[in-house]
């Protein structure tokens, strides 16, 4: 079971690198806005807003971070969780805006 949980979890690390790379327009004094191009991949992909938020928060994350969250987990006997992630990715997401 650990190992379907962690691929779970890279892919949702990988989801939200490339949604990251995704073109935006920019309105003056709004900052980034989504593109008709990004809801329209996300509309495709059937993710919602909210899930494709949470995606390119954890994909700021290092790859190193990524695999300690995963050994702390496995310490603990427990699986990992996209909440954790979250959480561990709030660093790396907050300079990434």
């Amino acid at each position: 079971m650990r190992p379907v949980n962690e691929l779970r979890m890279k892919a949702r690390w990988k989801l939200g690198a490339a949604l990251a790379k995704v073109e935006r327009a920019t309105h003056p004094g709004k900052g980034k806005v989504a593109s008709a191009s990004l809801t329209s991949l996300l509309t495709r992909l059937t993710l919602d807003r909210q899930t494709a938020m949470e995606a390119q928060r954890i994909g700021t994350m290092p790859d190193e971070e990524l695999e300690k969250a995963y050994d702390k987990a496995r310490r603990e006997a427990r699986l990992l969780h996209y909440e954790e992630l979250i959480i561990t990715a709030r660093p790396w997401w907050y300079k990434a805006n």
